[in-house]
């Protein structure tokens, strides 16, 4: 906006070289705080077809202002992979939990399993569901076993 007080979007971007969905984000975060103003004037959906025009009437009364706002789809997948790492981790803490208390006890029935491991894990309340899928995989990776003639008792291997 250094030459000129209006570009297109078209040319924003090839101005820029900014992917066209990150551009529009930062266009839309300009024209929140009011600096840029859109041709239609609307502020959902896509700038791709209109103009964008610099404000000249804008003013502030601050003396700085911070227009650096973290954008939406960096948080998003930031948050979406915390909350996946969080999610694995306390599937092996389930898991590690799980072997500790049939290391302990060598042999207990599937509702004081899931009892105990609900009273010993005080960080986080798992769901049910996540405790049989833990007792499921060590199952699988051969730490526990089900006794023969009782279904819902458990064994650890030694």
């Amino acid at each position: 906006f250094n030459h000129r007080d209006s570009y297109t979007f078209e040319e924003l971007q090839s101005n820029t070289a900014l992917d066209p969905e990150r551009l529009d984000q930062i266009l839309k975060q300009l024209i929140s705080f009011n600096v840029l103003k859109s041709s239609s004037g609307t502020e959902g959906g896509t700038l791709a077809a209109e103009n964008i025009d610099l404000n000249l009437d804008f003013s502030s009364r601050k003396i700085r202002i911070n227009l650096a706002m973290p954008l939406k789809t960096e948080a998003k997948q930031e948050t979406e992979q915390t909350h996946q790492s969080v999610r694995e981790d306390r599937n092996l803490v389930i898991q590690a939990r799980v072997v500790r208390i049939m290391k302990d006890r060598k042999r207990l029935k599937h509702s004081l399993l899931l009892a105990e491991v609900l009273q010993q894990l005080q960080n986080f309340q798992p769901s049910v569901q996540s405790i049989k899928k833990a007792i499921g995989i060590l199952i699988d990776k051969e730490y526990i076993d089900r006794v023969e003639n009782e279904n819902d008792v458990y064994q650890y291997r030694a």
